[in-house]
């Protein structure tokens, strides 16, 4: 998994925190020499403690009674102590990190005691790094941290932004903007989402364009096209022409006016024209489609199986049932038109909620030649036929006029190759959201 920018900067801020902290107490350790009166004033206090208690234990049992108790303590402490036996000769201590006291033991002699306390300034060790005093480490990691993370919340929350803004436009929000999203920044994070909605809006001009055009063209070449039927009707009942270019006529006539429907309902769908108020059941629609498309491909020496993981149970889908009947059509009529004879097209509806999700999945799979895998990301668009052999038939519309039947359904359809050849179209249609009452008929 990849390490989000977010993270990024907040391990960045926390350890440059943390450097420039222990940096700044390693200078302060070493302008200031107090900053060593922490260990110096702890001597200072237990010092006296430390006299008193080895000065008892010699007054009460002498050298042997000092050992016995000292034995108890820290290293660091009991080294800072020395006894020596006292004397005309033994000199009194005047340095100032030394304290004495006196002791007579049960026997009658003389004992002198001293405490060295720490140095005001020891020698510097790269351990004093990390003994920081917590009333520095904790307010200054704190605050590194709160800043930090606000930083990278400015920074990576229009960031998000920016990124689902193009997801929605690759997937055909063309009416996506990102400046309101903004607010009121005034960075370069601002003038990228200026530039982004002027390119949305952009491509939206130039897609509408293109679809009232295609719209327009359609509609203007219906009219010649039925005169030029009637002109064929008419040349045929009066005679002197061979039938056999009357028929070669209307042959290109009827694909003329196959490919202006065909424009036209791409136009429509492109417009998300659907009824959403109306609902159906797809199991239905789809038991009676294959029924429908049986007929065509017996006579093609074609089966096609119907698979539904449970037959008993409604599927229902709101929308328009007349798109996603003719969507499901040109596919598995694309499917009949490429599997070779003596070959099964094959239908499986999978009811997601069997699977704890809210959809319908439809495959529809053959096995004909399949597509080649660098074409498989453009089947779908508009025009786009792959070239070289039987893929030449036809307009290139079947199954972009699928898609924006689907798309406008909010459903998705991916095309793949199928393992051992041919074409699986997988179309993924959310479920109704109603009752669960009204989909069971058991209930």
């Amino acid at each position: 998994m990849k390490l989000r920018l977010i993270w990024k900067i907040l391990a960045g801020f926390t350890i440059t925190s943390f450097v420039i902290i222990q940096l700044v107490w390693a200078v302060f350790y070493l302008l200031w020499g107090d900053t060593t009166s922490h260990t110096r004033s702890v001597a200072e206090s237990v010092a006296p403690i430390h006299l008193s208690a080895a000065r008892l234990a010699l007054e009460t049992g002498g050298l042997e009674r000092y050992r016995e108790v000292v034995r108890n303590w820290p290293e660091s402490e009991w080294n800072r102590l020395s006894v020596v036996e006292d004397g005309p000769a033994t000199p009194r201590s005047h340095d100032a990190d030394v304290l004495w006291t006196q002791a007579v033991d049960p026997q009658g002699a003389s004992w002198q005691v001293s405490y060295r306390l720490p140095g005001k300034k020891p020698d510097w060790h790269w351990r004093y790094f990390f003994q920081i005093p917590l009333d520095w480490a904790i307010p200054s990691m704190l605050g590194g941290l709160l800043f930090s993370a606000a930083l990278a919340w400015y920074l990576t929350r229009p960031m998000l932004s920016l990124r689902e803004g193009f997801h929605d436009l690759a997937n055909g929000r063309l009416d996506t903007r990102l400046q309101p999203v903004m607010g009121r920044r005034r960075d370069e994070i601002a003038d990228l989402a200026k530039d982004f909605d002027r390119m949305a809006e952009q491509l939206q001009h130039l897609v509408r364009a293109r679809d009232q055009l295609l719209h327009d063209v359609s509609h203007e070449f219906r009219s010649p096209l039925a005169r030029i039927s009637l002109a064929v009707a008419l040349v045929r009942q009066a005679g002197g022409v061979p039938r056999e270019s009357l028929r070669r006529i209307e042959s290109e006539v009827a694909r003329l006016d196959q490919l202006v429907g065909e424009l036209l309902s791409l136009s429509r769908y492109e417009s998300g024209v659907a009824d959403i108020d109306a609902y159906f059941d797809l199991k239905v629609l789809l038991e009676t489609l294959v029924v429908d498309a049986r007929f065509e491909a017996r006579s093609q020496g074609i089966d096609i199986q119907l698979r539904i993981d449970d037959p008993q149970r409604q599927v229902l889908l709101q929308g328009s049932a007349e798109l996603i009947r003719r969507a499901l059509e040109n596919i598995l009529r694309n499917a009949l038109q490429f599997s070779p004879q003596g070959q099964a097209v094959e239908v499986h509806l999978t009811d997601g909620r069997l699977a704890g999700e809210h959809e319908a999945i439809v495959r529809i799979g053959d096995r004909g030649p399949g597509i080649p895998e660098n074409q498989l990301e453009h089947v779908l668009e508009p025009f786009v036929r792959v070239p070289g052999g039987e893929f030449t038939e036809g307009y290139g519309l079947g199954l972009a006029i699928a898609r924006r039947a689907i798309q406008s359904h909010h459903g998705t359809i991916t095309v793949g190759n199928r393992a051992g050849g041919g074409l699986l179209v997988q179309i993924a249609l959310p479920l109704a959201r109603i009752d669960p009452k009204l989909m069971d008929p058991a209930s």
